[in-house]
């Protein structure tokens, strides 16, 4: 009975640092309840009702209204006492610290409301019934006035009493939509901020960034550290409007910065006012950056063909490593054993990411921070806008990290330019002096577009799209690449599936070997001798080889096994060639190069490329990092919202705003996504049993290995 006195007490927000006194809290229970007696029995005390207990019961339930109205009263009194009492003003960032805090007597109500008065369910961590506490706790907080205005019908918001749920919802559906109807409907309704008050906030939120640009007098992420390993990213940012009233579209640049944390090395933190919000300025105009980052100066190569510096000692990469990997074997051989069972166990990992997930040892990586600079209008294609960007990188990787060579991540056509300027310019941009890496999506993207052209016309679309593995229009998409997590998944699949029916044509070579009493291959010289006599074996034993191959150049970024990147690309290169991707082999051949050659060049950025740092950790999950161009498209999609930048690119001032205040509200708006999703095990990739229904369909068509 103490404990749960004393947890009730901590809960409503009483001080429980003292120690309950037990005889004391007897004798109030005794005063209070009337009937009710203490018995004494050695060194305990029971709590009984005298005989008559019906009357007691009858008593305590019987209604009395006036009594309840004065004690929700009462209640009313304390609990707006406590609202009060709370500020919450907007600094920046909907994590901080001060939005934590809430009225505890109002939570500790609503919890009661919603999952009841019993003080074991109470004390229990609900967090379901928790969350839905906090969201209604923080909207009366927000709707919450200390008197109400006879004559006027408008709400009026304290900005010290806005809570982080009506700031979110307003900021996210803005960044979605831009459409200030639903705004302003959600704002009556008591849910959002209302329009206005999220332009405002946009407003200080970019004035604050220019000013802490015009102070550092470079422009930086604001959200970066100093002295940690830090990438840059340029890309292209395009919206076509679909308004028939369009006038314009947007081909604009973006640039952003990845700092990769660990715990040796997690940074300083700087101590800026991201939004001012201690002015109270009512303007909703927000402040020109400054020229020397806006202005894209011209930029012309001194020679009509650069050509790369003639290197001594570098040669293709060994493969040999890679090809004699048994892990993605073994995980076939898993899938097989697993699709004999008739029903999977919860532990049984059957997707190829689960598998290396359940492999791969504990290693703590903190996820990484990420930001967007200000957007550029100019096109990201063109070597004066390529030019400036490496120059912003610079100028913000010296800021935060001074001392280290600058990584710069862009995709193919980006990266023929960059490479260009490293041999036009050597003394600035100089191999030894600047890393630039093609981005490993856009490589996947690339890889699977191979895939695709080595699976046309061999049947693959017809027999993906059979028994509802997935629609025949999905198919078509997934043999171009055009939607690379379904891709993932549609060609992990296939793997598995040719790898069941290969081993299923040798057992069935087994079989007839001993009945024929013929001496019996081993199964790669089987497999050897099948290529020779069988072109369809041989089709497909390279698509099951094309395809681990993919798997391995996924592992190697989901990893962070740079060596194994290295090999995986040097083995993608003669694909490139032979499927005539002229412009992805001429180039990974450069960038190969450039990464074989990196050791002695950049040996700074070599040690951190193989601690992973060649790509980024988002999240704290196993087998998940990701390429740096693909964290940049995912900003980018933040920043572009469900709308894109309709009706932005024909008002100036709009569109200001969107560039240098969106990428501000976008990172507020992934701080509290990425903070709300719950901590879920790394085990949480889907299990796909679909090889099943390949395999026989491969089988009605006479099997691919017969």
């Amino acid at each position: 009975m103490v404990q749960l006195y004393n947890s009730r007490v901590e809960q409503l927000g009483g001080d429980t640092s003292q120690r309950i006194n037990a005889t004391r809290l007897k004798e109030k229970l005794v005063a209070q309840i009337p009937d009710l007696e203490a018995h004494k029995n050695k060194y305990e005390v029971i709590l009984s009702f005298k005989t008559d207990i019906g009357d007691t019961l009858m008593e305590a339930t019987r209604k009395d209204h006036d009594s309840a109205a004065v004690s929700l009263m009462r209640a009313a009194a304390i609990i707006r006492k406590d609202i009060f009492q709370v500020q919450h003003r907007f600094k920046g960032s909907l994590l901080d610290e001060q939005y934590d805090t809430n009225p505890t007597s109002l939570l500790a109500l609503i919890q009661m409301i919603l999952g009841g008065t019993d003080i074991e369910n109470q004390t229990e961590n609900n967090t379901e019934v928790r969350s839905a506490a906090l969201s209604i706790t923080q909207l009366l907080v927000f709707n919450a006035m200390k008197w109400c205005r006879k004559d006027s019908n408008a709400v009026r918001h304290n900005l010290d009493r806005e809570t982080r749920l009506p700031l979110y919802l307003g900021l996210l559906i803005h960044n979605k939509t831009r459409k200030r109807q639903l705004i302003d409907i959600l704002f009556e309704k008591g849910l959002s901020v209302s329009y206005d008050r999220v332009l405002q906030l946009s407003t200080d939120m970019a004035n604050g960034v220019i000013d802490q640009f015009e102070a550092d007098g470079v422009v930086c992420p604001i959200v970066l550290r100093e002295r940690v390993f830090t990438t840059g990213n340029l890309d292209n940012l395009d919206h076509d409007p679909t308004s028939t009233s369009a006038l314009t579209a947007f081909h604009g640049t973006a640039l952003s910065m990845t700092q990769h944390i660990t715990d040796e090395t997690p940074g300083t933190e700087r101590h800026l006012d991201r939004a001012s919000p201690n002015e109270k300025s009512k303007s909703k105009l927000v402040k020109p950056l400054m020229e020397s980052s806006t202005q894209v100066p011209p930029a012309i190569f001194a020679m009509d063909k650069p050509s790369p510096h003639r290197t001594v000692g570098v040669a293709i990469p060994q493969t040999a490593k890679l090809e004699s990997d048994e892990a993605p074997t073994a995980w076939l051989r898993r899938v097989i054993q697993l699709l004999q069972k008739e029903q999977l166990d919860k532990d049984d990992n059957i997707s190829w990411s689960a598998y290396f997930a359940h492999l791969q040892y504990s290693l703590h990586r903190p996820p990484a921070i990420s930001g967007l600079m200000p957007l550029f209008r100019d096109n990201a294609h063109s070597l004066a806008m390529v030019k400036h960007g490496m120059d912003i990188i610079i100028k913000a990787t010296q800021h935060v990290n001074p001392g280290q060579v600058p990584v710069l991540t862009v995709d193919q056509p980006l990266y023929a330019i960059a490479k260009e300027m490293q041999w036009s310019w050597p003394d600035q941009y100089g191999e030894g002096k600047y890393v630039v890496l093609m981005g490993g999506l856009h490589i996947e993207m690339a890889l699977l577009n191979v895939l695709g052209n080595w699976l046309d016309g061999s049947g693959w679309v017809a027999i993906m799209a059979t028994d509802n593995v997935t629609t025949e229009g999905r198919a078509d998409a997934l043999q171009s690449g055009s939607h690379v997590s379904r891709a993932q998944w549609a060609h992990q699949v296939t793997a598995a599936a040719l790898f069941r029916l290969q081993n299923q044509a040798y057992t069935a070579y087994q079989d007839s070997s001993k009945a024929e009493k013929s001496e019996m291959k081993s199964f790669d010289d089987w497999c050897t001798d099948m290529e020779i006599n069988h072109p369809q074996f041989l089709y497909w034993s390279k698509t099951l080889k094309l395809e681990i191959l993919f798997l391995q150049f996924m592992r190697a970024q989901r990893e962070g096994n740079f060596l194994m990147y290295i090999e995986a690309l040097g083995s993608i290169i003669p694909w490139m060639f032979a499927m005539d991707h002229f412009h992805y082999a001429r180039w990974l051949s450069v960038h190969v190069r450039d990464l074989m050659q990196l050791e002695c060049e950049c040996p700074t950025v070599w040690d951190e490329f193989l601690k992973g740092h060649f790509v980024t950790q988002k999240t704290c999950h196993k087998f998940s990092m990701m390429a740096h161009d693909q964290i940049h498209e995912q900003l980018n999609a933040i920043v572009k919202g469900d709308g894109g930048v309709i009706g932005i690119t024909e008002n100036e001032s709009a569109l200001r705003r969107w560039m240098i205040a969106g990428p501000e509200i976008a990172r507020v708006i992934s701080e509290i996504s990425m903070n709300s999703k719950s901590k879920s095990k790394h085990c949480h990739h889907e299990q796909i049993p679909y090889s099943e229904q390949i395999c026989h369909k491969c089988e009605e068509r006479g099997g691919c290995f017969q």
